[in-house]
């Protein structure tokens, strides 16, 4: 079933994507010229290209790794939940613990990560356009002041990719930091049990591959959130151009 359905919905991506591209075009070349006026061609281009992208990529994350990472989590919870009370309650606070860090570092990232997109829609259009336009841009010598249009586009990507890098960082500073405390709290509980003759060697061991696979799996669902915030972002930025409708205009006024 799950192999059918990721070959089923596997095309439908591929399908809306090819189609996001060519409406995409067909769309550029049908709008007025007030309407390209507001945003660059090629900055329209990038939010189309990266949007259809980004459909067959959600795709691809959601049976390739979201449903192994939420298997990873919910076989060691349900594990736990039929072991001692104390182990329930660690677990449900470690990954209440784990949910809260991760909601208030992803919220700042997801801000973050939209001035990325923006700034790499204005980067990519620019050279877009500049490569599209060498012969004019050479006749006109005009090559230095997009050679410094360009670099400034660059460096405002640069600066937000550093500060979405940033945000990361610090989010698994804090992800270690609960992890430590937590593996030496597990141990504790674990140990007191040891020592009391309610746990056997192999339980111990049976115990500690499934906290180690969770903690793993909850640390992959931020990288995984993020990527899914990226591409989330740039089927976001597309939907609008195909949204817009400009309001017919008429009259008896004569031209110009």
């Amino acid at each position: 079933l799950r192999l059918h359905a990721k070959q089923v919905l596997g095309g439908m991506a591929i399908e809306a994507s090819s189609t996001c591209r060519i409406e995409g075009f067909e769309l550029l070349m049908g709008r007025s010229l007030e309407w390209h006026a507001n945003e660059s061609a090629g900055a329209k281009v990038q939010r189309i290209q990266a949007g259809s992208s980004s459909i067959q990529a959600l795709m691809s994350l959601t049976f390739n790794s979201a449903l192994p990472v939420a298997a990873s989590i919910a076989g060691p919870i349900l594990t736990f939940l039929f072991s001692r009370v104390d182990l329930v309650l660690f677990v449900a606070v470690y990954v209440t613990i784990f949910t809260v860090i991760q909601r208030r570092f992803m919220a700042r990232h997801r801000a973050a990560q939209e001035v990325v997109t923006a700034a790499r829609e204005r980067a990519a259009g620019r050279l877009v356009e500049g490569a599209s336009n060498v012969m004019t841009i050479k006749s006109l010598g005009a090559e230095e002041q997009l050679k410094g249009s360009i670099s400034g586009t660059e460096d405002d990507l640069r600066t937000a990719q550093l500060t979405v890098r940033s945000i990361g960082t610090r989010m698994w500073q804090a992800f270690q930091v609960v992890n430590g405390a937590a593996l030496g709290l597990f141990m504790f509980l674990v140990g007191t049990r040891v020592l009391d003759g309610e746990l056997s060697v192999g339980t111990v061991f049976l115990f500690f591959t499934y906290f180690y696979q969770l903690s793993g799996a909850l640390g992959d669902t931020s990288n995984l959130a993020g990527t899914i915030w990226e591409h989330r972002i740039n089927i976001e930025r597309m939907m609008p151009l195909f949204r817009d409708r400009l309001l017919p205009h008429a009259g008896n006024r004569p031209f110009p």
